[in-house]
């Protein structure tokens, strides 16, 4: 619907609103021509639902120990472990939030959760968390890093689940 269209001297104005349930969503536009009609269907990005894994295996960590072993990097993961020790939040940017995960079968990594770009996770030691991310080889087992949505990065996209509430 367009609620006004105002011609000045070689400027047309133009406010498109969209309704989607309760929320409403206006967009302006200025220039010679009126605004597109495929403009007021554009929107940001909306993340697919998450698959949980399933509750019998073995939380990731057969995977996590291959590629311990095998000294791969840069794979994306799927885990699920319990909350070993909070660690101080990185001071430099982009900040991390870092906490250790101990999967099932002992192995331990160190999760990093970029708190500028998502929210924190609010995890206390001895809570359990699932999480999908980019795990980084290194000697003492490992890390998982890239746990949050990156609207530049076109690849897989991240994120820790806490007692039911998904932080991306």
């Amino acid at each position: 619907m367009v609620l006004e269209s105002k011609k000045t001297t070689s400027t047309v104005v133009t406010a498109t609103v969209v309704s989607l349930g309760l929320l409403a969503f206006v967009r302006i536009t200025s220039g010679d021509a009126p605004a597109r009609p495929e403009a007021a269907q554009e929107s940001a990005y909306v993340p697919p639902p998450i698959e949980p894994l399933a509750a019998e295996g073995d939380g990731g960590a057969a995977l996590i120990e291959s590629a311990f072993q095998s000294r791969n990097t840069g794979q994306l993961v799927q885990l699920r472990g319990v909350v070993r020790g909070l660690l101080p939040d990185e001071r430099t940017a982009p900040r991390h939030q870092r906490l250790t995960l101990e999967l099932p079968g002992g192995r331990t990594l160190v999760v990093l959760h970029d708190v500028e770009a998502s929210r924190r996770v609010p995890a206390r030691v001895g809570d359990e968390l699932e999480l999908c991310g980019r795990y980084e080889w290194n000697n003492r087992g490992g890390l998982v890093c890239g746990t949050h949505s990156d609207p530049d990065d076109d690849g897989a996209r991240g994120w820790i689940r806490h007692d039911g509430v998904d932080y991306r």
